[in-house]
Order: C-alpha cells, then structure tokens, then sequence
C-alpha cells in the first residue's frame, strides 16, 4: 500500500487567523476539519506539520519537541508575513502545550489548548504509544507480524531519547503556565 504523506496548509479568508497545532504522533489531517470550519466563518487557518511526522515513525524518532518549536514558530511567521497581526492559536494534545508556550513568548489574540498532556502519564506509558503507533503505521506498509516485532526491538531502543525530550518539554511547559496572558479556554 503507499501510503501519501500529508502536508502543512493553509486556508485564505477574512482578515483573522488561527495557527492550528496537532499533537505527538499526530499529522494536519487531525486539524484539518476545524481549519476547513473556520474558513467557512471567515477566520484563515493555518497548520504547519511537524518534523518526521507523518513519516516512518524511524524519523519521528530523530526530531525532538525543539525541532517542532521551530515548526510551531515558522507557522505563526508565515502567518505574519502574510499580513495577519490578529492571530489565535489553537493546539491539540502536544500542540496544545505548543499553544501555550507560544503564548507566553509571542503575541496571540487567544488561545484553545485541547488534551494538553499536563498531568504526564508515565515514560512508560508514553514509550507504549509510540510503539504502538509504530506498529499500526508498519501494519499499514503492508510488513509482516513477524518483520514489525523484529523492527520493533531496535525501535523500542531508539524511541527512549525522543520520550524523554518530548516529557522534558512537558515539565518546561508547566512551569511557564503562570506566564500565559492571551485569552485561554482550556478543553
């Protein structure tokens, strides 16, 4: 099966935008609706796609939460040097503490953090996640059971440092929650 990557988008309308943020392991499919919503009420949207996601999950494992900031940034740019000076930002799950975060360094119109993962589930649970989204993603290559629990040794392996930034970055966040000054609805 061939799998087609997504892709960052933008969607031109009215003279108001919101940066849409997905989550870990997510991609901009999972942003997309609410961007198409938002056109249709006259606000552009916006989603940048995060260093090695939507790829073999091998890649997202050689990105880190810094790299995605950059993507996070570079969206809001974009965003700028289109002209928008009223700009919201709306994050799901890892997006969502990106919101945040962006929040507390630039100047946003408001703020919609969904799932933000604050109250962090064990590296354990998370390590889990990330195989298992391994595994679903190798299942959709069309690769055997039997070649997806060899790879997924080795990837198990590989995966500590990227959990351990990406529980890191978790931490940050929360200690700079006091500095958020945009309008927030927290879902």
């Amino acid at each position: 099966m061939k799998l087609i990557p997504p892709k960052p988008f933008f969607f031109s309308s009215g003279p108001r935008a919101v940066l849409l943020l997905h989550g870990f392991k997510g991609r901009t499919g999972h942003v997309k609706k609410l961007g198409r919503f938002l056109q249709a009420k006259e606000y552009t949207s916006s989603a940048p796609l995060y260093k090695g996601h939507g790829k073999p999950p091998e890649e997202l494992l050689n990105t880190s939460p810094k790299d995605w900031w950059e993507d996070v940034l570079a969206g809001y740019q974009t965003l700028r040097s289109e002209g928008y000076h009223e700009i919201a930002v709306v994050g799901l799950s890892i997006g969502a503490l990106f919101s945040l975060s962006l929040s507390t360094k630039l100047h946003v119109k408001g703020v919609v953090s969904m799932c933000a993962p604050l109250d962090i589930i064990s590296q354990d649970v998370l390590l889990q996640s990330v195989v298992d989204y391994a595994k679903k993603y190798k299942k959709l290559e069309g690769k055997r059971d039997d070649c997806i629990r060899l790879e997924m040794d080795t990837f198990k392996t590989q995966a500590e440092d990227t959990i351990e930034s990406v529980l890191s970055f978790i931490n940050y966040t929360k200690e700079e929650l006091s500095y958020v000054n945009a309008p927030t609805l927290i879902v």
